[in-house]
């Protein structure tokens, strides 16, 4: 399996994973249910781990495809500045669940951090997708009218 292939294959796993333990993450504070809360603060320590073959494939993924007739370097380096926020942030993300599941004296306070950085990594990692959607799939792409 080539770099490229390891990204195709790798790289939904931190977006819907993200999404999938936030909402899990939402439930437990919304049911109060530390089993829950616990079981999701693991799994954000997993998805931060899965996540990196996705992005250090990307740039083997890039060497592939860049000189594909239709594909715009432009689109390929926006999706690239978006993925290394994204990533930094992932990390940064299973370091807070981490820090929640070690730390029992501060755990409400680091669970509800987490909890608000796992939304803002779900953005940046939609915008990450999205970006890397738009260097293949032509129905991603804007419309350009030309002017008469």
């Amino acid at each position: 399996m080539n770099g490229a292939q390891l990204h195709l294959l790798t790289n939904h796993f931190p977006v819907i994973g993200t999404l999938l333990i936030t909402a899990l993450l939402a439930c437990g504070l919304y049911l109060r249910n530390e089993t829950v809360i616990k079981i999701s603060l693991g799994f954000f320590i997993f998805i931060a781990v899965i996540s990196l073959p996705a992005y250090f494939s990307g740039e083997e993924a890039e060497e592939a495809v860049e000189h594909l007739a239709g594909v715009s370097h432009h689109n390929i380096h926006e999706h690239e500045e978006a993925s290394l926020f994204a990533i930094i942030a992932m990390e940064v993300l299973g370091v807070l669940a981490m820090a929640a599941l070690l730390f029992k004296n501060n755990f409400k306070i680091l669970v509800r951090v987490t909890a608000v950085v796992s939304l803002i990594v779900l953005a940046l990692m939609f915008r990450s997708a999205w970006l890397g959607g738009k260097i293949m799939h032509a129905e991603t792409q804007e419309k350009v009218e030309l002017e008469k």
